[in-house]
Order: C-alpha cells, then sequence, then structure tokens
C-alpha cells in the first residue's frame, strides 16, 4: 500500500514540473503584389515567419499554393500550382525569417486574371511544434495585368574575320532591331574554334560587356587572336550568351565562320584521295576529308561528275524505274456486217481504209485506233505513268466502248468508214426519187 502511495505521489510531481520545451511556426505576414518585368507579368510575394515557440528550429520547409479557389487539401498540396521552399539557416525562438518568392511562369509570365494564394508552413510536419494550428495563412488576394510587350531585339549583323602573320583579325557588330532600348548591360562572346555552337552560359575565349544599346545602334567589336595554330578554325559570335536580355527572338543572337592559317602546312599530296591533313592547296586550303584538285578545294572526287537533271515528266515508271512503253502497228480492222438491201444499202463489201489499232503490253488491241491515228506505223512512244499524267478533264458520262470522239476517223464500231458515206448517199438519193425531186425516166415514142 505504501509502494502504491508514492507511485502515484510521484506521477503527480511530474504531471505538475514545467513543460518541454518546443519551438512554434508561425505566419507573421503574407503579401502579394503585381510586379512586371519587361514583357513578363509576375507576382511578387512579401513574407514573414516566426518561432514564436521556446526552442530553436534547425530547419523547415514551406509550400506557397499560387492559386485555389478554396482552401488546398494538405494531403495534395503538389496538385495544386505552387512552389516548394526549404530555409537554409536555423530560426531562433522569438526570431523572424523576412523571405521574397516569386510566380513568374517564364517564358510568357503570369496569365492575366484575379488569384487567391495559400501558405503552409512545415506541411509534412517534419517539426515538433507545441502549437500546430498557426501554421497557414490565406488567401490573400492579387490581379494581375500582364504588359504590353515592346521587347528589345539584339542581332549579330556582321562576323568576319581576316589571317596573316599566326594572328586572325575579326570584327563582329551587333545591332538593336527590336521595339525597345537596351538599358542594362550584356555580354558579346568570341569562341576562337568549337566544332559545335556553344552552350549556355558558356563564356567565350574572348569577352567584352556592353552598357547598353539604343534601338537601331550599332556596336563594333574588333578582337585579334594571336599565336594561332595551323588548321582550319570554326569561330563564333554570340550576343547575349548568357539570355540576361529579354528578346523577340533569340535565334539571330549567333554567328559562325570557318578560316584557315597555314604558316607552315604541308601542301597537299597529289592524286585522287582525301588529303589526310590540313594542307595547302595551291592558294586555298584544304581541311581533312577534302578533295585536292588542280589548286582547287571540293568535297568530292576532282573526277565526280553530278548527273544530269532529271525531269518529272520523262516517261519513268516510279513504281518500277522503267519506261512505260505503248507500241503502235498497222493493222486492218474487220468488217461490220454489210447493209441489208431494204436499207437502201450499196452493197459495198470491199475493204476499207487501215486504220491503226493500238496494241498493250500484253500483246492484246484497244479496239479502237481513233486516237492512234496521228502516229506513224510501227514508231514506239514512251509515255509518264498514270500517276505522272498531267491534269486531266472531266468529260462527264458516255456510253461504254466510245472514245469520245463521234465524228473522229476509225470511230466506228462495225463498217468502215468509207462504207458509211455510200450508205447516207444511197439513202439520199432514194428518199429524193419518192418525193419525185428528180424526173422518171421517159420512153421514147
Amino acid at each position: 500500500m505504501r509502494t502504491v502511495a508514492l507511485l502515484v505521489f510521484s506521477l503527480a510531481v511530474l504531471a505538475a514540473g514545467p513543460a518541454r520545451a518546443l519551438p512554434d511556426l508561425q505566419v507573421g505576414l503574407l503579401f502579394a503584389t503585381e510586379e512586371n518585368d519587361a514583357c513578363m507579368a509576375q507576382v511578387h510575394y512579401i513574407i514573414q515567419i516566426a518561432n514564436g515557440g521556446d526552442q530553436a528550429i534547425p530547419f523547415y520547409d514551406l509550400y506557397l499554393v499560387f492559386d485555389a479557389s478554396e482552401m488546398p487539401d494538405l494531403g495534395k498540396l503538389d496538385s495544386y500550382p505552387g512552389m516548394w521552399h526549404k530555409s537554409d539557416e536555423p530560426l531562433p525562438a522569438g526570431d523572424l525569417h523576412p523571405l521574397e518568392l516569386w510566380w513568374q511562369n517564364p517564358p510568357e509570365g503570369v496569365a492575366k486574371g484575379d488569384y487567391k494564394s495559400w501558405l503552409f508552413l512545415d506541411p509534412m510536419n517534419g517539426v515538433s511544434e507545441s502549437d500546430e494550428t498557426n501554421n497557414w495563412e490565406g488567401p490573400v488576394f492579387v490581379s494581375v495585368t500582364p504588359p504590353v510587350c515592346t521587347p528589345a531585339n539584339l542581332v549579330v549583323t556582321t562576323f568576319e574575320a581576316v589571317a596573316e602573320d599566326g594572328t586572325i583579325h575579326y570584327t563582329c557588330a551587333v545591332t538593336n532591331n527590336g521595339q525597345s532600348d537596351v538599358a542594362e548591360p550584356f555580354r558579346l562572346d568570341l569562341y576562337h574554334h568549337l566544332k559545335k555552337m556553344p552552350g549556355y552560359d558558356t563564356p567565350g575565349d574572348q569577352t567584352v560587356e556592353i552598357p547598353s544599346l539604343k534601338l537601331g545602334e550599332v556596336y563594333e567589336w574588333k578582337p585579334t587572336w594571336t599565336d594561332v595554330p595551323d588548321g582550319m578554325m570554326r569561330s563564333w559570335c554570340v550576343v547575349d550568351e548568357d539570355d540576361r536580355i529579354l528578346e523577340s527572338a533569340e535565334s539571330d543572337n549567333v554567328a559562325d565562320l570557318k578560316i584557315g592559317m597555314c604558316q607552315a602546312c604541308p601542301p597537299c599530296p597529289a592524286g585522287d584521295a582525301p588529303v589526310p591533313e590540313f594542307c595547302s592547296c595551291g592558294e586555298k586550303l584544304a581541311d581533312t576529308g577534302f578533295y585536292c584538285c588542280d589548286g582547287d578545294v571540293k568535297k568530292k572526287p576532282c573526277d565526280w561528275v553530278p548527273p544530269e537533271p532529271v525531269d518529272a515528266n520523262d516517261g519513268e515508271d516510279a513504281s518500277s524505274g522503267e519506261p512505260v512503253t505503248i507500241e503502235v502497228v498497222e493493222a486492218w480492222t474487220e468488217l461490220g456486217p454489210e447493209p441489208s438491201a431494204d436499207a437502201g444499202g450499196t452493197g459495198d463489201s470491199g475493204p476499207t481504209e487501215g486504220v491503226l489499232e493500238v496494241i498493250g503490253a500484253d500483246g492484246t488491241g484497244s479496239g479502237d485506233g481513233a486516237g492512234a491515228l496521228d502516229m506513224l506505223p510501227a514508231q514506239e512512244t514512251t509515255l509518264p505513268p498514270a500517276d505522272e499524267a498531267g491534269p486531266t478533264i472531266d468529260e462527264g458520262s458516255r456510253p461504254s466502248g466510245s472514245n469520245g470522239c463521234s465524228a473522229c476517223p476509225g470511230s466506228g464500231t462495225g463498217s468502215g468508214t468509207k462504207t458509211a458515206v455510200w450508205l447516207l448517199l444511197g439513202l439520199g438519193l432514194i428518199a429524193r426519187l419518192l418525193s419525185g425531186a428528180i424526173p422518171a425516166h421517159q420512153e421514147k415514142n
């Protein structure tokens, strides 16, 4: 019984003792305002973070939600547009941390609109605190109206070089052809020799800082590279390589050139093989892999001849690569049935004039020689494939077997043209006799 009483007394003493010292993160201030940068709208956040507890905080993190119409779900903060921030120094008890953050959304900037922002301290509960209910603030309201964009544009307009006596003299000119002045400094870089375009934020072998450049103004730089080794150099001139200036275009910020230096380089070897090393080809310089052809430097072998240009309608079949040939021969068509006597036919059964029959590649005829009469017998004509032929004209529908020409020679489907003419003349004569237009024969008295 005595032991139980001592235990109860000890627990009471512990319960009445001082509480364990803990830190307490608090949002002291959250303020948001639109703050535009040239052509890009952005939101500037001014924040104060306080430690209202009794113990320092080694580090903490926070999440700033850029826009949420309602209070965000702490378990899904990453699903809201915003940003994480981690402290880089301890926060003593009773102290404040001022902090500035930006919502930029480059390169377009923050879109026009009204936004509600929220701030959450230690959302992952990494800090044990005396009070967990004061770790957030919001919403704060901000309205964004993007500025009218009138950016500058820096352009490398001239990049030239002259090599002599182991030295290369460069000229690099830059102008501003944009819509506004460049009021802040920017850099111009010269790269002596690089096979590929320089990477971002890579200083050149020589640089110059330009303090400003007004609209339409030109800045000319003339650097010199001394003690240049023999060889073919690929040099680059790049303006605003580290992207300090907001521009309407970036692709015109760079120019390159190739220039050779030859003080003790050997003459190019004779022959048709590509040169194995940088060498002197007469008064010109040939780099490795090129051809020295009687003082001229070429990319292809000296005896290479460019092929003749190929006409798009030269008769080559795109599917097989072979010409499509139609053979035309002279043949006689069979006669059609003779006209009957009661129809007034003449009974002419002689052969008609010869017509030409088109013979296809399979040896069979088309049965219609009308379109071939303009060709000479036994000649060959090369035509383009059907898919390479010129535009066609829609002539409407016509009967099967018709060639589209009702009066063309050889367009009949039976007897020849001469038989048809005699038939028409005979019918006309009979009609006139029946009508009495021609008097009957009289007997002699």
